[in-house]
This record gives structure tokens, sequence and C-alpha cells, in this order.
């Protein structure tokens, strides 16, 4: 089989994207080092406090996370030297190496704040300690742990600065990706929605948070049936609707792209009131801070996993954002603390610190692999042949005209087999077993299983449908990754499995 090869990345520039992803995860180090010795000065202080206010300090316990906050900085300290010197050969496995010392250094800050902090802290106490940051001694009513405090604001901040959000809006951190999406519902469902409204979902909108909303039973939801901006203008003309839920980009298959900035400006020719909720999950950062601003009756509330590309692939916690009109603000906290669906501090501390820069920088390389990998593997004509290849910037998918306008178009390449019959579980499962076998051969770095947005590339199968069985129709996601200098052996590897699963490709 010829060997497809990416004609629009070169090995100067798989260089230079590798060299850009180093020196993010150089100064995501820095930071986390900051907050180890800020760690490490909190400590000290809460010690002193205590033993001014003759309150009983556990000496040995301090010590010894003194003791992990140096091994945790030292390891960082270690791990920068080679990072910072790395040659090209090596470079994929020491990136792995680099995230795995930050999750480390993350953890364990987390873990020193968790041995001394209390998620109800005393205001004052006799002979007993029960807080660990002695400003909750200056305050009357210090806070419960479900009106979040200090590390979730600072996560809070940070997406706000990411998404360019204009001062209309707000961020209300969460637990998770679907405690954001039920967070969103529980101030729908008291704020804005009567029984007998009707809310309309594009067919982007992921699936778990369509059921959520097919399952409320005194409104009513009905699914658009295209996804392009007439489509959903007419569904709102047809139904005068009080809630529109979409995503920019759909997490199916097929991977459709709405145009949410022509669909915002026209719905205020069409919508008296209406509030549009966007998922905005899989395209993280790629919408312009001006589809917030307020419009003639649009309302607009956005939700994202922070657990996949607000992480940076690291997956150190669950977490969850909205951004929400401020003048919702009083709503959303009422009902994040009465929900439980606050981001609690430890998930907070294990949230990596970074600049919306580094970000922007990672989802551009993230959108770019994506589309060099999709590009080879379309034009590789044994593929083509057997199966589609879909991502929004090939120039055969519907949306293509989109995807250009963007800063990028997602991560994930799918395929499926022109034959339905092969596009069972069972089948795909040996695909990706084949493609699994390839990449160890090659020397691909490569993982299997559900999620994306991970800097290392990994492959799942998924059902085309809800409630897989053996017989539903499935397709293949690859998550491509941040990585650059492995995408033409990766490609290698996908390529080599699909068109003959039991053959496998050569190391060199």
């Amino acid at each position: 089989m010829a060997r497809p090869r990416l004609r629009c990345l070169s090995s100067e520039t798989a260089e230079g994207a590798d060299a850009e992803a180093a020196t993010d995860l150089l100064l995501q180090m820095d930071s986390s080092d900051r907050r180890l010795r800020a760690a490490g000065r909190a400590m000290r202080d809460h010690a002193r406090y205590c033993e001014r206010n003759r309150l009983p300090v556990d000496r040995p316990v301090i010590a010894r996370l003194t003791e992990a906050i140096e091994n945790a900085r030292t390891r960082i300290a270690q791990e920068r030297v080679l990072l910072a010197g790395h040659g090209t050969s090596d470079r994929p496995e020491l990136l792995s190496s680099g995230e795995l010392v930050l999750r480390f250094a993350l953890a364990t800050y987390g873990y020193v704040r968790d041995a001394l902090e209390w998620c109800v802290p005393a205001c004052a106490q006799s002979h007993a300690v029960q807080f660990f940051d002695p400003v909750v001694q200056r305050t009357p009513v210090p806070a419960h742990a479900r009106y979040g405090e200090a590390s979730v604001r600072e996560v809070e901040r940070q997406t706000a600065d990411l998404l360019g959000l204009p001062g209309t809006h707000t961020i209300s951190a969460t637990s998770s990706g679907q405690a954001a999406y039920t967070l969103v519902e529980a101030v729908l469902l008291r704020e804005r929605l009567r029984p007998g409204d009707l809310v309309l979902t594009a067919s982007t909108l992921h699936h778990e948070a369509a059921d959520q909303l097919t399952a409320l039973p005194f409104i009513r939801t009905l699914q658009v049936a295209g996804h392009t901006v007439d489509d959903l203008l007419a569904a709102v003309v047809r139904y005068q609707p009080r809630c529109l839920f979409l995503a920019p980009l759909g997490s199916t298959a097929r991977q459709h792209i709405v145009d949410v900035g022509a669909l915002l400006r026209r719905l205020t020719n069409v919508a008296t009131q209406i509030t549009v909720v966007i998922d905005g999950t899989t395209m993280s950062g790629a919408l312009p801070g001006e589809v917030f601003s307020q419009s003639r009756g649009v309302e607009v509330i956005y939700y994202e996993s922070a657990s996949t590309y607000l992480q940076l692939g690291l997956d150190t916690a669950m977490a969850g954002i909205v951004a929400h009109p401020v003048a919702l603000q009083g709503a959303f906290a009422r009902q994040r603390a009465a929900t439980s669906t606050v981001l609690y501090r430890h998930g907070a501390d294990l949230f990596p610190r970074y600049t919306s820069e580094i970000h922007r920088r990672r989802m551009l390389r993230v959108g770019r692999n994506a589309e060099h990998v999709a590009t080879a593997l379309a034009e590789n004509a044994a593929v083509s042949e057997l199966g589609v290849v879909c991502h929004p910037s090939l120039p055969g998918h519907p949306d293509a005209h989109l995807a250009r306008r963007l800063p990028h178009a997602g991560g994930c390449v799918t395929f499926w087999f022109h034959d339905p019959g092969r596009n069972r579980r069972a089948d795909l499962d040996g695909v990706c077993a084949c493609v699994l076998a390839n990449a160890r051969a090659l020397g691909v770095q490569l993982t299997a299983g559900v999620g994306f947005g991970f800097s290392v590339p990994r492959l799942c199968v998924l059902p085309a449908g809800v409630g897989p069985t053996d017989d539903t129709p499935c397709y293949l996601r690859l998550s491509v990754g941040d990585r650059g200098d492995q995408l033409h052996l990766l490609v290698d590897a996908v390529a080599s499995a699909v068109t003959d699963p039991v053959a496998r490709v050569l190391a060199g």
C-alpha cells in the first residue's frame, strides 16, 4: 500500500509546532511551581497564626507536607532541564513525561491543601483548629464550599478571559460538563420556561443534553431536522420556541457546523424573546467574544465541559463552566449551591492555570493536526474507496466554507465504511486493535478509549445512534492531539488497518 503523506505539514512545521508545545508546557510548569511555593507560604502562615494564638499545630504533619511540596518542585526543576534542552527524536516522549510531571505537581498542590483545609471552615475556636487560611478568621461567616471559594474564582476569571466575555456576562464553574448543563437547566426551569413552552434543539447538540430536555414532562421539545442557519431560523419562525439549544460543532460522525454568529444576528429579526443555549465543548475557544453581546430579544448562555480542551489534555479532574448574563448571576449562584453542581476546591486546585494565549495556540495546533490527518487519509485512494473520512475542513464536507472562517474546526477525525455491515462494533473494535498494533510497530504514541482533547492521539468506536447494541451502526473517532512530528506515522497506522486489517505496517 502506498504511504499517504501529509503534503501540507512539512518537517519544519511539525518541528515548530512541537517546540511551541514544549514552550507552553514549560510555562505551565512555572505556573505550577509558583502555586506550590504559595502553598508552602500558606502553610507557614497557618502554623505561625496557630502558634501566636495558642492553637494546636501538628509539626510532623507540617513537615511532611513541606517535604511533599519540595519534592514536587524538585521534580519540576528536573523535568524543565530535560524539556528545555530536548532534541527532535525523543520529543513526543519528553512532552508526555512533562505532562505527567505537571499532573503530579497539580495533584501535590491539591493534596497539600486538602490535608489542612475544611469545606466549611470555622471563624473562631478554642483549643481546636478547623481552618487553613487565617483570612477566614477575619470573616464573620466563612463561605460554605457549595458557594465556591478562591481557587474556583481563579478558574472562572481564567475562563472568562479565554472566552473574551463582555461585561454583560460572567462565569460559573461547575463539577463537570454535564453538571454545567444541569445548572443551566435548573435556572431555565425557574427563570425562563413555563409549562407548555417549546424548546428547539439542533441536530448538533450532544445526545445527553437532548435526552435530558426530552425527559422534562411539562415542556415540549423538538429537534430541528437540518443544521443550517436557514433551517434553524425557519423552525424558530414556525414554532416560536422559548429556548434553542445547539452546539457549534456536532459530536456525531458527520461533524456538522452551525454558523452561530450568523444565526444570532438574524434571530433578532424573527424572535421577540428567546434564550439560545450553546454547548461549545467540541470547538473550545473558537467562537468570537461578540456572540455574547446582548441583542434585542436574544439572550445567550454558553456552557462547556472543562474536562477536555480547557484542561489542555491533562484530564486531572472533572469540571465544567457556564457563561451567563450578569443579570442571572444570583439565580445561577442559588441553583449551583442548591444542586451542588459547583466546582469544589479540590477540582479547582487540580485545574491547570494558563493564559488565554496558551489555550489559543494549543487549539490551533489541535485543529491543524486534525485537518492534516484527515486530508492525508481522504487523499489515500484505497481508504476513500472503502469508507468516508470526515472532518469539517475537508473540501467535500458540506460545512467546509464555515470551517474556513473559524480559527479551528475541532480536533477529531471520524471514519466509517461504505459497507454498513462493516460498521458493527465488533468489526470496528478489530480495526482499532489493528491500528494500535501498527502504532506499536511504528513507535507512534496512541491510546484507545472514549473522550477527546488529549495531547496524545486517542482512538475509539462510538455508536452512530443512541442505545448501542452489537448490531448498532458505529464509527471510528480519532482525537488527533497536538503532537506534530509523528502524524505521518499515525496516518500510516490508520490507513493500513482500514485497508488491510490482517496486514501490519512495518516499522521504517
